[in-house]
């Protein structure tokens, strides 16, 4: 379950790259012929969100092994290590209500959002 929620918490977070594009705003125009491109660039700030959140965990692990050889020694240590990181980082699916309640306070909310689930991660890995 939680590689699933990991995914899940990639599409929020390719959904918010997605969103914060400056062609993305929808047209009032029913002929809008764009919306396929749109939609690859949801597909391509999916590939990025994901290629940011493995190094980010690969980033987190060579620091620490670099650091604190000792503490990372087993297998175990890696995997309790990457269970606590995903499991901070699902504080990403706020984004779900920040964006369907959307309203004048949506980009503090957005912000607000990153600084818990940056605080999180740096919770896990203590």
């Amino acid at each position: 379950i939680q590689g699933k929620l990991c995914i899940f918490c990639l599409l929020c977070e390719a959904y918010l790259r997605w969103l914060q594009l400056q062609d993305s705003s929808q047209s009032p125009d029913p002929d809008d012929l764009i919306r396929y491109a749109k939609e690859w660039d949801f597909y391509r700030m999916f590939g990025i969100a994901s290629l940011e959140q493995a190094a980010f965990l690969i980033g987190i692990f060579t620091a620490l092994w670099l650091a604190r050889p000792r503490v990372l020694q087993t297998k175990a240590d890696f995997i309790l290590l990457l269970k606590a990181l995903l499991l901070s980082s699902y504080g990403k699916l706020l984004l779900i209500p920040a964006v369907i309640w959307e309203h004048d306070y949506t980009h503090l909310c957005l912000k607000l959002i990153k600084v818990f689930v940056l605080t999180s991660n740096s919770q896990a890995i203590r």
